[in-house]
């Protein structure tokens, strides 16, 4: 069974990888602080769904929920990049700083295009197209680097 596993995921790490245990804890405050700063987070998004559940289509989210939207990816990706400073610092670990960058781009992107719509500037079709194209150009930088970098 051991042989499976190594095929499809590879060689199991013989140190232990503490920076999950950080991006758990990081996720866990920010989450935290998501609640503290929409209280009415979960009532919120009920009534959005009911919403949507009672016109039959895609309606605008409350701006509540949107905020709250753009605090999740942006502390999120702020600490992808707080991450990689410290994964280069302590761990050297190139390619899962690497990794960490792209993801950062990612998610502090996807907070600014929240912002927009959040702010009327582009629609929620616009919104998620340009998140589809951020993800295809960060794969393909992902890829490219580690390829030239021979990471």
């Amino acid at each position: 069974m051991s042989n499976e596993g190594e095929f499809c995921f590879g060689e199991r790490r013989k140190t232990k990888d503490y920076f999950g245990i950080l991006s758990f804890g990081i996720f866990i405050i920010v989450v935290g602080v998501i609640l503290i700063s929409n209280p009415n987070l979960f009532s919120e998004l009920g009534t959005w769904v009911e919403r949507m559940a009672d016109q039959g289509n895609v309606v605008r989210p409350p701006d509540g929920l949107i905020f709250s939207g753009v605090v999740f990816f942006g502390l999120l990706g702020v600490s992808d990049f707080i991450k990689v400073a410290l994964r280069l610092g302590v761990d050297s670990s190139r390619r899962k700083a690497l990794s960490d960058i792209h993801s950062g781009i990612a998610l502090v992107g996807f907070a600014y295009f929240l912002y927009l719509y959040g702010n009327d500037v582009i629609s929620w079709q616009l919104t998620l197209a340009f998140e589809i194209v951020v993800i295809g150009l960060l794969v393909i930088s992902y890829s490219a680097l580690r390829l030239l970098l021979r990471y």
